[in-house]
Parts: C-alpha cells; sequence; structure tokens
C-alpha cells in the first residue's frame, strides 16, 4: 500500500513536471513567433523604406533629364535663330547690291568683300560651335546611356542583394 501510494506521488510528481514543462515549451514558442513577426514587420518596413526612396531618387532622374533636353532645345534654338538672321542680313545685302548704280557697286563689291569674309569666319565659328554642341550632346546621351546602364546594374544589385536579405531572414 505505501508503495503504491509512493508511486501515485512519484507519477503525480512527473505529470507536474511535465505540465510545467509543457507550459515552458508553449511560452517559449510563443515568444519564437512574437520575434519571428517583429523581424517579418521590420524586414517588410524596410522594403518598403527602400522603395520609397528608389521611386524618389527615379522622379529626380527624370526631372534632371528633361531639364538638360529642355535646356539643349533652347540652346539649339537660339543658335537657329542667329543663323537665320545671318542669313536674313546676307538677302538684305544681296537685295542692296542689286540695285546700287555702278559707282557704289564698287564700294559695295569692297563692303562686299569684307562683309563676306566677316561672314564666313562667322560661319566657320558657328560651324564650330554647331559642330561642338552636337559632340556635347552626343557625349550627352553617351553619359545617359552610360548612366542608363550603369543605374539597371545598381537595381539588379540592390534587387539580389534584398532577395539575399529576405532568404537569409526566411532561413532563421
Amino acid at each position: 500500500r505505501k508503495a503504491q501510494i509512493e508511486l501515485e506521488k512519484e507519477k503525480n510528481v512527473n505529470l507536474e513536471r511535465r505540465r510545467k514543462d509543457k507550459q515552458e515549451t508553449d511560452k517559449m514558442m510563443a515568444h519564437n513567433e512574437r520575434l519571428k513577426e517583429i523581424k517579418r514587420e521590420r524586414r517588410d518596413q524596410e522594403i518598403r523604406e527602400n522603395k520609397k526612396y528608389d521611386d524618389e531618387r527615379d522622379a529626380i532622374e527624370e526631372r534632371h533629364e528633361k531639364q538638360r533636353e529642355e535646356a539643349r532645345e533652347r540652346f539649339i534654338k537660339r543658335h537657329k535663330e542667329k543663323l537665320d538672321y545671318i542669313e536674313n542680313c546676307s538677302k538684305n545685302l544681296k537685295k542692296y547690291m542689286d540695285t546700287a548704280n555702278h559707282k557704289e557697286e564698287m564700294e559695295v563689291s569692297e563692303r562686299k568683300a569684307m562683309y563676306d569674309k566677316e561672314m564666313k569666319e562667322r560661319d566657320e565659328n558657328l560651324e564650330r560651335r554647331r559642330n561642338s554642341v552636337l559632340n556635347s550632346i552626343i557625349s550627352e546621351r553617351k553619359k545617359k546611356q552610360i548612366e542608363s546602364k550603369n543605374n539597371k546594374k545598381e537595381k539588379e544589385r540592390l534587387t539580389k542583394h534584398y532577395l539575399r536579405l529576405a532568404e537569409s531572414a526566411l532561413k532563421r
């Protein structure tokens, strides 16, 4: 009888110990779940912040590119207006020379020779400027292409980085 009571007590102690161990295990599992949820929320927040940063950077780049394009167009338009003005002056001079009398033709021909020389110099200068503008536009486009490639590479690198972070977080 005494041995049976002793066995009963030991059995109850073991049951109580198992019940406490199970409570501890459940408590630890709940705690681990909360930690996992917090990590998930932090990771999601970080991804949202990074996406917001990328979107802002893309918007700024687009705005800057648009401004550069508008500046180029204004520059080209100004030089075209100057060329048109010079061409108009040349036409006016030709009309004047056609209507001038013989005595004035000698003076006009001298002036025309000087004017043509100046026009030739101006045309050469304008041609050089136009070529330099075209070269700068071409180099800008090349830079833009290189930047675009670099931006794509950077985006791919960041995407891979975040995927690795997400995978490592999921593994944990």
